[in-house]
């Protein structure tokens, strides 16, 4: 849950409601000693979920970059 918190990042919030809004993040850490069997239960979602929620966030962004760059372009007046 926290690597989908991070990959989706500022782009939704919920909103209990009018004048309430909260960004998704989760903060979560796994807490032992080295050698505590921490990784076992970490590999499975950042070798397999979190590539696959990345690689879905990419789908469509170089397009969307663009569109962006283009919007954000400023237009120097002509200089007379």
């Amino acid at each position: 849950m926290a690597a989908a918190s991070a990959v989706i990042g500022n782009s939704r919030w919920a909103q209990a409601h009018e004048g309430w809004r909260e960004p998704p993040h989760l903060w979560a850490c796994s807490v032992g000693g080295s050698g505590g069997a921490k990784s076992p239960g970490a590999d499975p979602v950042l070798r397999g979920i979190v590539p696959a929620l990345e690689a879905d966030a990419q789908q469509g962004f170089p397009d969307t970059l663009r569109e962006w760059q283009r919007a954000a372009e400023v237009v120097s007046p002509a200089v007379v």
